[in-house]
């Protein structure tokens, strides 16, 4: 999880390609890393790595592999009663993640359904006023599931309210400066 959080920023840069590398070498430690926390519930160490994982997975277009693995983070979060703020965004992280390989996949209706699950959880979390950390952190992942839904949700046909998700997204995602969604927002409000 820590080599995940720590090497997010530079997969999303100019060093790219060297990083996918580097994490590619370390992908068995890292699913393993990834299924005993999902198998323990360790909904922080979820959370930091998710991100970054899920852009490895997505850089190299293996959703057939994300689907599952997001999966099990899912039905390992949802097995607990933790009510904590970090189990609400690790639960609304891997269910965004897991919907979006969905998405990739064709699998529509399945893909909406988890990224409205994860729309709701985190819309929820930052209505009950966290700190400011928190609050940055949960308005990450919520930019993430609106800008994924809205893919989806013009992908099926509702052009408006998929315009609606994406405008949103890019909207948080430049409060939160957040370039490389920013980009992703404006490239999926071209097409």
């Amino acid at each position: 999880a820590e080599l995940l959080a720590r090497r997010g920023a530079a997969l999303k840069g100019a060093d790219r390609q060297s990083v996918v590398g580097e994490l590619i070498a370390e992908l068995d430690n890292l699913r393993l890393s990834w299924n005993w926390a999902a198998s323990h519930h360790r909904a922080g160490e979820l959370s930091q790595a998710a991100d970054t994982l899920f852009w490895l997975y997505e850089s190299r277009c293996n959703c057939r592999e994300g689907v599952p693995l997001f999966g099990h983070a899912v039905r390992g979060l949802q097995t607990t009663a933790d009510q904590t703020w970090q189990h609400g965004l690790a639960l609304g992280q891997v269910l965004s993640y897991q919907g979006h390989f969905c998405f990739r996949q064709g699998q529509h209706p399945q893909a909406r359904e988890l990224l409205q699950r994860s729309l709701a959880l985190l819309e929820t979390l930052v209505k009950d006023q966290p700190s400011a950390g928190e609050a940055e952190a949960i308005r990450f992942a919520l930019s993430n599931t609106q800008v994924f839904l809205g893919m989806v949700t013009y992908m099926t046909g509702d052009y408006a309210e998929g315009r609606r998700l994406l405008q949103e997204s890019l909207a948080l995602k430049r409060v939160l400066n957040d370039r490389w969604g920013i980009v992703l927002c404006l490239r999926e409000l071209g097409l």
